[in-house]
């Protein structure tokens, strides 16, 4: 249930920096290979939320 309540403007900001480094071609494969598992981390959190009736 932890994961329904999790704020996840850090998580957000932290996506759009890498993505824009990704967009100026200065994200090396570990950035990269972060901001994949970023985004997936994000879509978890967000489809729990949407099943627990959570709105951000």
């Amino acid at each position: 249930m932890a994961v329904v309540n999790r704020d996840t403007t850090k998580l957000e900001r932290e996506i759009e920096r890498l993505e824009d480094l990704a967009s100026q071609r200065q994200l090396d494969k570990t950035g990269q290979a972060k901001l994949k598992n970023l985004k997936e981390e994000l879509e978890t959190i967000q489809k729990t939320k949407e099943a627990h009736g959570v709105t951000p």
